[in-house]
C-alpha cells in the first residue's frame, strides 16, 4: 500500500507457504464481512512494536512471550476474535499453552481456530474443554 509505513514483506519462508497463504485467504474473506476488520499478525506485530517504543511498560502476549495470533478480527461494536490458523500439529506443550492463555485472557473475546484435519480439530476442541469462547472451523 502506498504511504504504508510497514513496507512490503521481504523474504518468502517456503516452510511456512501454506500456513501463510491459508493465513491470507481467511484474512481476506474475514476482512470483507460486514462490520468487522481483519489484522494480520505482520500488522499486529509492527503495532505492538510501536507502542513498546512508546511505552516501556509492554504486556506480554497470549501463549508465550510474543506469541501473536495469526490475525485479529475487530469487530464494529469493539469485540475481538484472535485467529489461530493450524494446518498441521504443533508442538503439544506450546500449543496447551496458547490455549491455556487464551481461556483466561481478556484481552479477546472470542478465539477462531481453522484447522486441516480431523486428528487436529479434535486435539483443539479438546484442549478448549467446550468452551464457548472457542470456535473451530475447518480450512
Amino acid at each position: 500500500m502506498s504511504g504504508d509505513e510497514l513496507g512490503p514483506a521481504r523474504n518468502v519462508n517456503l516452510g511456512t507457504l501454506a500456513h501463510d497463504l491459508a493465513v491470507l485467504e481467511i484474512g481476506t474473506r474475514l476482512g470483507k464481512e460486514p462490520g468487522q476488520s481483519f489484522k494480520p499478525e505482520r500488522r499486529l506485530r509492527h503495532e505492538r512494536a510501536r507502542a513498546a517504543a512508546v511505552s516501556r511498560y509492554g504486556r506480554e502476549n497470549v501463549g508465550q512471550k510474543g506469541h501473536v495470533p495469526d490475525g485479529l478480527v475487530t469487530f464494529d461494536d469493539g469485540r475481538t476474535a484472535a485467529v489461530e490458523v493450524e494446518l498441521t500439529q504443533k508442538n503439544a506443550t506450546r500449543l496447551k499453552k496458547i490455549v491455556n492463555a487464551y481461556k483466561t485472557s481478556f484481552d479477546e473475546d472470542e478465539v477462531w481456530y481453522y484447522v486441516r484435519g480431523e486428528a487436529l480439530r479434535a486435539r483443539i476442541a479438546e484442549l478448549c474443554g467446550g468452551m464457548s469462547k472457542f470456535k473451530i472451523m475447518e480450512v
